[in-house]
């Protein structure tokens, strides 16, 4: 940094000069070629330059196309030629030339037969709404000559082609010509011709020329057709001409990388007074019809293609000779720029399938995972409610064998042997049963009834006379064939008789009934005991004789078992009472929803 501070401002420019070079041959692919120390510009006015171009590439490459009236500023202070008089006429268009000037345009005429009205009014009535760049730098002039609109012919090709033509010829380093004869010519024969004489057969020859090129001239422009000669990249570069891939002249196919190019064109127009101008377009690029300005050498035109985006385009261009129309035909190119892979829509297919089987898989996978821990869940929690089901069970049997030992230990006390060898026998039988059925979850209705009998028959004989039983089976139904949970109506009849009929004091009677309803097998345990409000009120008193646990072990026992069975059992329990209002006993209804056969 401090050796570049202790340099000379011409030294710093020169430095800042060669970054702006390298900066345009990166980024514009610019030459420059290289210049002896003499030859070199001042380092100031190189500077200038290179920023000109710099600022005009920049404006270039944002430029508008506007016109010549907004360009100017729009000014409004100049009137028609047509109320200004002959005597004002050469300083209102002296004004308004200068004010073109300072802004920018310039328009000039090349034929002397050309008046200020008719520049004033040309540009007034016409140039005004001619299309240009819009493109400000400093010293910049847009220039407009009129002769290209309105070619003056006769001029050009006669008078004024054929004094250039005879300047050019009595050049000293064109003809060797003797000192002496200042105004003659001497020809290879060595014959003198005199000046008038030559330029009497230039004329001739001319006037047979003009005649083939006024034809050209005056011919219809629309009939000519522009070419698309070749295009190149932005270094020079080839990509396609008449002998390097001259298919992509007409279709044009490039990577996605490749979207800076130049495309080259000419019209098939000969004459020595080229008066030819452009216009084009790129449908997607550039989509409404770029003017170019006036060429003589149409072999340098070109339309220049900056970082196009994948996709298709179609690039036109017109041409016109003079102020002829615009040619019927245009020349056509096809541009196609393939789209990198990440962005096609095959990829794009092929990555959503991907992500889709993925996503799929993952959801099989977790809807997998899920039902195994649900199945794993429903049978940890079905062999829980099993060793529920199973401990209920096992403190069910402890509870009614230790009823029957008092029963038997009461009668013995009394001294009733003969009883309490006959409740022995049937309290065996029980027992026999009650063990066959000890590591069953559930037994058939008939196992059911029976043990139940020999249940109401241990009591009764316990009881003596204190109550009678009757035990009712439709005959239709198939009890082998009912499946129900081991001692399930058992603690029913038990508390019928410890809460009901005991309290009662009077005796009384149980009524055990098996039928079918609804196609439901339905067990009633009917008694006429106190019934359930006065046996709460005694509940105290009660629960020092006797504590029945065996209802509530059911009751739970039918809730586990509607769970793991999906039996659908269900439990009812009646008051019956009097007319009086006064209870009259207690109904349990069992409804087991089997299907009957």
């Amino acid at each position: 940094m401090d050796d570049f501070e202790n340099l000379s401002e011409e030294e710093k420019l020169k430095a800042e000069n060669d970054f702006l070079k390298m900066k345009m041959m990166l980024e514009r692919g610019s030459e420059f070629e290289k210049t002896e120390d003499g030859d070199a510009l001042p380092a100031d006015i190189e500077n200038q330059f290179l920023r000109n171009i710099m600022e005009f590439e920049k404006q270039f490459d944002q430029h508008k196309v506007t016109t010549v009236f907004d360009k100017i500023g729009k000014p409004k202070k100049f009137r028609p030629a047509s109320e200004i008089s002959d005597d004002a006429i050469e300083d209102a268009w002296t004004e308004l030339h200068n004010y073109m000037l300072e802004h920018g345009v310039d328009l000039s005429a090349s034929s002397p037969k050309v008046t200020a009205r008719e520049l004033y009014r040309f540009t007034v009535e016409e140039l005004f709404e001619h299309e240009t760049d819009d493109i400000d730098m400093p010293g910049m002039i847009s220039g407009f000559i009129y002769d290209e609109f309105y070619p003056d012919y006769e001029y050009d090709n006669t008078h004024y082609a054929v004094d250039d033509c005879i300047k050019i010829i009595l050049e000293k380093n064109a003809l060797d010509y003797t000192p002496h004869l200042a105004k003659k010519i001497t020809l290879n024969n060595h014959e003198n011709l005199s000046q008038e004489s030559y330029k009497a057969i230039i004329n001739q020859f001319k006037e047979a020329f003009d005649d083939i090129e006024l034809a050209a001239t005056n011919s219809d422009s629309t009939s000519f057709v522009p070419i698309i000669t070749r295009i190149t990249s932005l270094n020079g570069e080839e990509i396609a001409s008449p002998d390097h891939n001259p298919e992509h002249l007409e279709k044009l196919n490039l990577k996605y990388n490749q979207g800076s190019f130049i495309v080259y064109y000419y019209a098939n127009y000969f004459s020595r007074n080229k008066k030819v101008q452009f216009k084009w377009k790129a449908d997607g690029y550039i989509n409404n019809w770029l003017v170019m300005p006036v060429v003589v050498d149409t072999d340098s035109s070109f339309a220049l293609f900056r970082n196009l985006q994948p996709g298709k385009y179609l690039f036109q261009v017109k041409v016109r000779i003079g102020d002829g129309q615009w040619s019927n035909q245009d020349a056509r190119l096809e541009i196609v720029i393939t789209p990198p892979f990440w962005q096609t829509w095959w990829f794009w297919t092929t990555v959503i399938i991907i992500v889709g089987a993925i996503i799929s898989i993952l959801l099989r996978w977790r809807i997998k995972v899920v039902k195994k821990r649900e199945r794993e869940k429903f049978a940890h929690q079905k062999e829980i409610l099993e060793l529920e089901a199973k401990a209920l069970r096992a403190q069910m049997n402890p509870h009614f064998i230790f009823n029957c030992m008092n029963s038997i230990k009461s009668l013995i006390q009394q001294h009733e042997e003969d009883k309490a060898v006959t409740y022995l026998t049937t309290f065996s039988k029980l027992i026999r049963t009650l063990f066959n059925n000890a590591d069953k979850k559930e037994i058939s209705l008939y196992d059911e009834v029976e043990t139940c009998k020999l249940y109401l028959q241990l009591e009764a004989m316990r009881f003596d006379t204190g109550f009678t039983y009757n035990v009712q089976v439709n005959e239709s139904l198939d009890l082998k064939s009912v499946s129900v949970p081991a001692l399930v109506v058992q603690p029913f009849i038990e508390n019928a008789i410890w809460h009901g009929i005991v309290p009662r004091g009077l005796g009384g009677h149980i009524n055990l009934v098996v039928q079918q309803a609804n196609g439901n097998v339905e067990i009633i345990i009917d008694d006429n005991g106190i019934g359930r409000e006065s046996s709460r009120q005694n509940k105290s008193a009660s629960s020092l004789v006797h504590q029945s646990k065996g209802v509530n072990l059911t009751q739970s026992r039918l809730e586990l078992d509607n769970l793991l069975k999906q039996r659908r059992a269900t439990l009812e329990t009646v008051d019956k009472k009097n007319e009086d209002g006064t209870s009259k006993g207690t109904k349990v209804i069992l409804h087991f929803n089997e299907q009957l056969l």
